[in-house]
């Protein structure tokens, strides 16, 4: 018998099992359903999870398709301001790009459960897209067309968010007054949030920044706290090698930075499984 502990990893995978099994699919059914007429609807696929929600993909009577998805509450800080900055996000893209994102039906915050919100969660409720999560091993023997295609859209994707000038750093917010224009609020970056779960005694807080010299220090101390925790997948060798370019990059960085320039939007989690591509 195995009578090692659980690894950290092992305790957060058991975590996110745990509250994704607390989830019964049809409390999913008729949040969903509150949202679009009192419509009935069931499960058409197996729910996916990432490594921030669990997506249930639902299909009504009339073949209208969504996808209701779930932060992993245990494994996100400040989930509410997560939820509101990425539906503010979306919808500024749909009023100001063509870039192709799912449109938002509705969206809440957890509590009580009740009839308004029978999951007792926060959540996202957004159009289905048909496709699959891009597979990059597959991609490498798609044709010459197809991949230019798909270079030619990923370009466009990252010259449409560079037009997007913002005046300082952080991450959309909506309006509180109920406007349609959202406001550029404190930074929720994932490097950020990776730091809070795993250092309880972290200090650096969410900030919005005026200056790209504020954000790149902001950023620095964020990987220099990063570099005091501990891990085991690091040789004397390798961990030295970091710290010196930790140290190096200290003395370089004001070097690569123009406060003159604008702050642009940008997408800092677009890898494969987060694009869509059709079948």
């Amino acid at each position: 018998m195995d009578s090692f502990p659980p690894t950290a990893e092992q305790i957060e995978e058991g975590l996110f099992q745990a509250f994704i099994d607390s989830i019964n699919p049809n409390d999913i059914c008729k949040l969903a359903s509150r949202h679009n007429s009192s419509k009935t609807c069931r499960i058409f696929r197996d729910p996916v999870n990432g490594s921030y929600d669990v997506s249930y993909f639902v299909e009504f009577e009339d073949g209208t398709k969504w996808v209701v998805r779930i932060p992993l509450e245990p494994y996100i800080c400040n989930v509410w301001d997560k939820v509101q900055s990425e539906v503010a996000t979306v919808r500024y893209l749909q009023t100001n790009t063509t870039i192709p994102v799912p449109y938002i039906h509705a969206f809440g915050r957890g509590g009580a459960v009740g009839e308004k919100n029978p999951t007792g969660h926060a959540y996202i409720i957004q159009s289905y897209i048909p496709g699959q999560s891009l597979d990059i091993f597959a991609f490498r023997w798609m044709d010459t067309t197809q991949k230019q295609n798909f270079y030619s859209q990923l370009v466009d994707i990252f010259a449409q968010l560079r037009q997007q000038e913002l005046p300082s750093a952080g991450s959309l917010m909506p309006d509180p007054e109920g406007g349609t224009i959202p406001l550029v609020g404190p930074t929720l970056s994932i490097q950020l949030h990776e730091l809070q779960l795993r250092n309880c005694e972290f200090s650096i807080q969410p900030a919005r920044f005026a200056s790209a010299t504020n954000f790149a220090s902001h950023q620095y101390c964020l990987l220099h706290e990063n570099y005091k925790l501990p891990t085991y997948k690091l040789s004397r060798k390798e961990a030295g090698l970091e710290i010196f370019g930790l140290q190096n990059l200290k003395t370089r960085l004001s070097g690569y930075i123009d406060d003159r320039l604008p702050f642009v939007l940008t997408h800092t989690d677009l890898h494969p499984s987060n694009i869509i591509v059709c079948q």
